[in-house]
């Protein structure tokens, strides 16, 4: 009986020689009829097992115990030789199918359904005899080693490893997480380009329900962030569980942009003004839930970026001022490509980022001090220009003081009441005097006909605004004059 046994290992190892140079040969062929060819070489594996199943014999059970103990005791070190999806191979290199691992292991030599299904006592032999073996963590380590995965099978290993790790007892995968990581990588298509990404290097995702989803996808992203199409895949609350990332935040975000180079155009805040609104619009939406460390960092970070769209192009936030600033025309107002409304907390976050609600003081009188000298000589330049048209008086000045009283600091208020900058009201040949003289507020009275009677130097409130005590100009005047 053991002979027997023997020589029906002997048969079928040459029927599988055979099947094994036949494979070999149909899988130089290039077209359609490989398939085919290769079915049918299944076939006839099939055929050899099916025959050599050794069913119980009676009435001793012996004849077939002594055959099938021949059978796969004869050769050495345990080889059989076997079909798989690869072709024919030995039994220690094919595992059982699990369409678990099915979307991602493409390369894992396993053995076909039909042998599962139609050999079913064949296989429980080589499962008793513990010659074929599941598929195994060292099976998937070894050919996430050997090649990249694609999107789909990425998708797939991810959602194989959260099974495994909601499943089984954390604190002991945590190892094996990091095996997997290290091992895995990912070849993605973006902008016609084929992009390679270690799983390694992914630290962050995008979540759409929470502020991390107000971040444009369409623009540049960190090389770190887990591919949008991927993490949108996924409940956030699972690969925040099962994987060692974070949301990406408007932090991480905006720091990439300030410190990545050779953006394109579109994308750089500094070049794109309706780039640079998006910008600020998503720190906008996302600045009252911000602690107070992520807003100062946003501050640094943009305050050294000329990432303000103005009349006069983009400049840095502290050189910027609001639309309603407009006491000169060549001034770096704000203007939005979209037109937009900037109140609310988009004013808050600009302000914070340096843009200015007023003119400086200073600036003023500078450039006032300058035009009033021109404004009785012929001589006058384009600084001049508000002047020139009689656009620019003392009364304008004040009503402009007025709308940004609240947001001057002590500080200025005490240079505005010390500084030599107002002209007093002046008569006949005088008035072409270029010597004209100029006062602090406090040593000039009203424009009033009494202080005039009484030869009191009044300040010079021009012929086209009427001098009010009770306006909001007469009562900030009153404060200095």
């Amino acid at each position: 009986m053991y002979i027997g046994g023997f020589l029906s290992r002997a048969a079928y190892e040459f029927e599988l020689l055979s099947v094994k140079k036949s494979w070999e040969t149909t899988s130089s062929r290039l077209d359609s009829s490989e398939q085919d060819a290769k079915a049918k070489l299944s076939l006839r594996v099939l055929h050899a097992l099916k025959f050599f199943m050794f069913s119980a014999s009676t009435p001793s059970p012996e004849v077939s115990n002594l055959l099938e103990a021949a059978f796969f005791d004869c050769s050495t070190n345990g080889q059989f030789p076997v079909i798989s999806n690869k072709g024919v191979l030995d039994i220690g290199a094919v595992r059982l199918p699990d369409p678990t691992f099915a979307g991602f292991l493409k390369e894992l030599p396993v053995l076909p359904d039909t042998i599962m299904s139609e050999a079913p006592l064949m296989i429980t032999s080589l499962q008793n005899r513990g010659m074929v073996k599941a598929i195994n963590f060292q099976d998937v380590l070894r050919e996430l080693q050997q090649r990249p995965l694609t999107e789909d099978e990425f998708v797939a290993c991810l959602k194989w490893w959260i099974n495994i790790f909601q499943a089984g007892e954390r604190e002991r995968l945590l190892s094996v997480r990091t095996q997997l990581i290290n091992s895995i990588i990912l070849t993605i298509t973006q902008n016609d380009e084929q992009k390679v990404i270690p799983l390694s290097s992914i630290k962050s995702f995008i979540n759409a329900k929470t502020l991390s989803g107000s971040i444009p996808v369409e623009g540049p992203l960190p090389d770190y962030l887990l591919p949008v199409s991927v993490s949108k895949l996924f409940k956030p609350e699972v690969l925040l569980s099962c994987f060692p990332w974070s949301e990406l935040s408007v932090v991480q975000w905006i720091s990439f942009l300030c410190e990545a180079a050779n953006l394109p155009t579109a994308y750089d805040m500094t070049l794109s003004p309706p780039w640079s609104e998006k910008i600020i619009g998503v720190v906008t939406r996302a600045w009252p839930s911000l602690t107070v460390g992520s807003k100062s960092e946003i501050i640094r970070l943009l305050s050294n970026k000329k990432c303000i769209p103005t009349s006069v192009g983009m400049v840095f936030p502290q050189q910027a001022y609001f639309p309603n600033v407009n006491i000169f025309g060549d001034l770096p107002v704000i203007v939005w490509s979209s037109g937009a409304l900037i109140k609310g907390t988009s004013e808050k976050v600009l302000q914070e980022l340096g843009v200015r609600k007023h003119v400086d003081l200073q600036i003023i009188f500078n450039r006032f001090v300058v035009c009033f000298r021109f404004v009785f000589f012929p001589l006058l330049t384009e600084r001049s220009r508000m002047i020139k048209t009689n656009e620019w008086t003392i009364a304008d000045l004040t009503k402009y003081l007025v709308s940004v009283r609240s947001s001057l600091t002590a500080e200025e208020f005490e240079r505005l009441k010390a500084t030599s900058a107002f002209p007093v009201e002046i008569s006949g040949e005088t008035a072409n005097s270029e010597k004209r003289s100029r006062y602090k507020a406090n040593q000039l009275y009203e424009p009033l006909d009494v202080f005039r009677s009484l030869n009191l130097p009044v300040i010079d409130w021009g012929q086209q605004t009427k001098w009010r005590s009770s306006s909001d100009e007469g009562m900030i005047s009153r404060t200095r004059v």
